[in-house]
């Protein structure tokens, strides 16, 4: 399938699912709403009594009777505290605002992760695995700037800018028309900015996503890369092609941004030559320095949050990524709790499945499997054998027809139900970042070493596995990268065996094996599996003398 077309366009409402993860988090928003306020006020205020302590100490300086009358200690102690209120104040807002939005972003990516588990792997599997890896990852980070960088900081300088030009009305009427011109200002910006910066936002967000994409690409194919120089080539272009396009539209994002901290620089600074214009002669020189650099102080609040304003776009196309896989319905759903089934018995009547309208897999397929049965499943490529395992499993669910497991139709039982009645090891293994214990006890987690060592012995890897260092604690990369095919693959079989389900469902177990070992593993198996139900799938005939049961697959039509 191909991969779903992205948005085309940055959407508000996709910020609403991540804004209701705010619930239980608004006490830390607030506490830091308070002391960002308290931040900003004490920059304007510092800037503003700074001015007028120099100028008002100038001027009292020309005379010895006005300096032995001026008071130095109360301006003195004031811009102390409040150059200390300011640093203590931001020190402290950053360390709330932080803690708040790690602890908003570990829900939303909760929140994801459990709207994705449920989904078949049909459809996760439209997704690149980067593509997954960087909705999961980067455009959940891309939406912690939302609060900290621009509601709260937006919010702060809304109260202060109201509060300045209460302050300068009440020194002069016409001294409250520049703050309100500034509000003014700020009104519009917003959505002057949305609209400059919604193209270039999510031409950045995708080719952030398709760089991702490329260097994964590279990374994961280097081992056979490195052995044919043309393809390297081919991927290490694509990877700094992927690189500059994105810098380029970074670039006319930060140009975008410089100039709306510009046009915000600019209109503060002709608010304050407006105040020195039209109150030169009507205020005392350090009462208009005081105003001028009150007007001064709030550019240097409002210009990063100009800025910020610019990655709005991003944030808002990074959250409808999200919401775009966030959003899906389950093609599968499992009933909440479900009955018990009574052994390992498989019964399938009459089942049809088709990947789509042109790819039949399955026609009337029936089986039926006592408990304890041992069922050698071979065919061809195609025929259906691992199809067969993917509706087993309810990754997939059949066209029609009916499957019975332990006497329970198979969408009756609850997942849980489901996983600890059936164990499949895939032709496609799989490991996890972890330990080797790690790995088996994913299984059993209450698996001792001993039973551990049981099952790799029986598979074949227990050998191996005592010659090296750390033993069950070897650390196995992620996806078993650091293992061998064969080693994967046993890894898995095991597993399977050590979970001792009523059914187990071991596909392509001996592929990659020598003739001698695939024989030796069939017997263990079977002799390990005895009173239990087994279902091996091969194209390979060593062993099927082991089995009860032998069954081969066709393909439909043929």
């Amino acid at each position: 399938m191909s991969e779903p077309k992205p948005e085309q366009q940055p959407r508000l409402g996709a910020l609403l699912p991540y804004l209701r993860q705010l619930r239980g988090l608004g006490r830390w928003y607030a506490a830091s709403l308070v002391l960002g306020l308290l931040t900003v006020a004490s920059t304007v205020a510092l800037l503003a009594l700074s001015g007028w302590f120099i100028s008002a100490a100038a001027v009292a300086g020309l005379t010895p009777a006005t300096a032995l009358a001026f008071n130095f200690f109360y301006p003195g102690a004031s811009v102390r505290g409040l150059a200390l209120s300011r640093t203590v104040g931001r020190w402290s807002e950053r360390v709330l605002t932080h803690e708040a939005t790690f602890r908003l972003l570990a829900r939303v990516r909760v929140w994801l992760l459990a709207r994705l588990l449920p989904l078949a792997p049909r459809q996760l599997g439209v997704y690149h695995g980067a593509e997954l890896l960087h909705r999961f990852m980067r455009d959940v980070e891309q939406l912690d700037g939302l609060i900290p960088r621009l509601l709260l900081p937006g919010i702060s300088l809304f109260l202060v800018l109201g509060g300045v030009a209460g302050l300068l009305g009440f020194w002069i009427p016409a001294g409250a028309l520049p703050p309100l011109a500034l509000i003014g200002l700020f009104l519009l910006l917003p959505p002057l900015l949305w609209r400059l910066g919604r193209r270039g936002a999510r031409g950045l967000v995708e080719r952030r996503a398709a760089l991702r994409r490329a260097m994964i690409d590279a990374a994961d194919g280097a081992p056979v890369l490195a052995f044919n120089g043309r393809a390297w080539g081919e991927f290490r272009d694509r990877a700094l092609a992927r690189s500059r396009e994105a810098m380029q539209v970074q670039g006319r994002n930060d140009r975008l941004a410089a100039l709306a901290r510009a046009l915000v620089t600019a209109a503060a600074g002709l608010a304050a030559w407006w105040a020195l214009v039209a109150h030169g002669g009507t205020l005392d020189g350090p009462l208009l320095v005081a105003m001028v650099l009150l007007l001064v102080g709030v550019a240097e609040i409002a210009a990063p949050l100009a800025g910020g304003l610019v990655e709005l776009p991003a944030i808002a196309h990074a959250a409808g990524r999200i919401e775009a896989i966030a959003g899906q319905e389950p093609a599968i759903v499992f009933a909440p709790a479900g009955p018990q089934p009574a052994d390992g018995g498989l019964e399938i009547e009459q089942l049809d499945f088709s990947w789509d309208a042109h790819t039949p897999v399955l026609r009337d397929f029936s089986l039926h499997l006592a408990p304890g049965t041992r069922l050698f499943l071979e065919g061809p490529s195609g025929c259906g054998k691992s199809s067969l395992v993917q509706l087993l499993a309810r990754f997939e669910v059949p066209d029609r027809g009916s499957i019975r497991l332990g006497g329970v139709p198979l969408e009756a039982l609850d997942e849980p139900t489901l996983r600890r009645t059936l164990a499949v090891a895939s032709q496609f293994a799989w490991a996890r970042g972890g330990t080797l214990a790690d790995n088996l006890r994913l299984a059993a987690p209450a698996a001792s070493a001993a039973e551990m060592w049981e099952v790799l012995e029986l598979v074949g890897l227990a050998a191996t596995l005592r010659t090296w260092p750390e033993g069950l604690e070897t650390w196995v990369q992620e996806g078993g990268q650091s293992l061998s095919g064969g080693q994967l693959r046993r890894l898995g079989v095991a597993r399977a065996l050590l979970r001792r389900a009523p059914l187990t469902v071991l596909d392509e177990p001996t592929e990659g094996l020598e003739d001698g070992g695939a024989e030796r593993l069939v017997q263990q198996v079977c002799a390990w599996c005895q009173g239990r139900s087994l279902i091996w799938i091969s194209h390979r005939p060593q062993g099927s003398g082991c089995f009860d049961q032998v069954l081969r697959l066709t393909p439909p039509g043929a």
